[in-house]
């Protein structure tokens, strides 16, 4: 199993070793755990070996449950067609979803702050400043709006967007 070939090998040359690993527990229940350990060698022996379990159990289920739930999210927004975005206002940190960046024909590798200079550079002067003043009056009122545009993708395909805050 996994955590005998990872001692092994530590014994044999005094690496340590952190791992995640499924472990059969004495009740036979099989569980999510952290290992951590490191051999103490002496003259090229291992004279020591220390080491770690910590259950990671819930925190894996609950990681697992959470990347599921977004992939359904992810999935929903593809087949309607719906993106979401935030801006965080303290550190001007903005995120889009996969779906907004598949709407702007852009790749989802890009960095988001990249995506959206190149999104706002296809604006006109008179777009980017109804934008501006729209999400300032939002950020200063509290109140949404709704926008809607023609854009202009990334491959110049020419759509139609409606924007909700």
């Amino acid at each position: 199993n996994k955590i005998t070939e990872i001692v092994n090998q530590a014994i044999k040359t005094g690496q340590s070793w952190e791992t995640e690993l499924e472990f059969v527990t004495a009740k036979n229940n099989l569980i999510w755990v952290r290992s951590k350990g490191e051999a103490k060698m002496f003259k090229g022996k291992c004279t020591l070996l220390s080491g770690t379990f910590q259950n990671i159990d819930k925190e894996k289920k609950l990681l697992e449950t959470i990347i599921k739930r977004e992939q359904n999210l992810n999935e929903a927004q593809e087949l309607a067609k719906i993106g979401n975005w935030r801006l965080d206002l303290e550190t001007n940190d903005v995120y889009w979803s996969p779906q907004v960046y598949k709407i702007y024909e852009l790749p989802l590798n890009m960095p988001t702050n990249e995506a959206l200079k190149r999104t706002i550079e296809k604006l006109s002067d008179e777009e980017q400043k109804q934008r501006d003043a729209l999400i300032k009056k939002s950020i200063e009122t509290g109140e949404g709006f709704t926008l809607e545009r023609k854009i202009v993708a990334a491959n110049n395909q020419v759509k139609y967007l409606k924007g909700i805050l």
